[in-house]
């Protein structure tokens, strides 16, 4: 029978646990980072198999939220969220062994009170007392040329057009790509004026959390005469590039950044 193992910190977490996530999001690199600058009673199920192996497990916090988020008034519950606490589009649940993940959610609900909601938990079929919701959409583009301009050589000619013109109109515009460290209270500020006017945020998350982020995520910045238009945080792992962030950015420019 599997063991399962409940943990407070992602410290107690064996490294073997990186062997079997899908997204950068899930490692332990980005658990810790959360841990530390978004700390919300964050706690972790581990599932392992026969040989004392790593075969699936789950990210758990404590989130109030606003149940009547779609209305003029609110109404706040404390609520258990499957899920990576970030507002990412990862899942809170790693592994691929169906009876193994039903078995890691039974432990979980046996453990967890009140209000349980799983975000893009689409593993998680067979349980009624999870609500399954879902953060963002996700959108995998998959590169199949080596450059910007391969990329516009090959696209229809009415949007290559448009981006042509939108890349005129933004000559003057200077991109720069830096550590996260130099990440400002205007970049902060900016983030901040977005959030006031999502009326569907989950969590709000702090000046030092983007501040800290490890070496490998990096800023980019959008500047007109030193005027801050916008910026992004991206990074990547193996084959795939990550966007953590993206604040008042044209779209082209998100797409010549990936093919930098």
């Amino acid at each position: 029978m599997m063991k399962i193992q409940k943990l407070i910190s992602a410290r107690d977490i064996s490294p073997n646990w990186d062997q079997i996530t899908e997204s950068i999001y899930q490692k332990l690199e980005f658990l810790l980072h959360i841990e530390k600058y978004n700390p919300c009673n964050q706690r972790y199920y581990v599932g392992y198999d026969d040989f004392g192996k790593i075969a699936c497990g789950a990210v758990v916090y404590s989130l109030k939220l606003n149940i009547l988020t779609f209305s003029k008034y609110s109404f706040n519950i404390t609520a258990s969220i499957v899920g990576i606490p970030a507002s990412v589009d990862a899942s809170g649940i790693i592994g691929e062994n169906t009876e193994s993940i039903n078995n890691l959610i039974i432990s979980i609900l046996q453990q967890e009170k009140g209000v349980i909601i799983g975000f893009n938990c689409n593993l998680i079929n067979t349980v009624d007392r999870i609500i399954k919701m879902q953060t963002l959409p996700t959108l995998i583009f998959e590169k199949k040329q080596d450059s910007w301009n391969d990329f516009l050589q090959n696209i229809k000619h009415n949007y290559r057009r448009r981006i042509t013109k939108a890349e005129e109109k933004t000559a003057d515009v200077e991109k720069r790509v830096e550590p996260c460290s130099c990440f400002t209270e205007e970049h902060y500020n900016q983030y901040l004026a977005i959030m006031s006017r999502t009326k569907t945020k989950l969590e709000t998350l702090s000046f030092d959390f983007f501040y800290h982020l490890p070496e490998n995520y990096q800023l980019t910045s959008l500047y007109h005469r030193n005027d801050l238009l916008g910026w992004h945080i991206s990074t990547s792992d193996d084959q795939t590039f990550y966007w953590l962030c993206l604040y008042i950015i044209p779209i082209f420019f998100s797409v010549c950044t990936f093919f930098c």
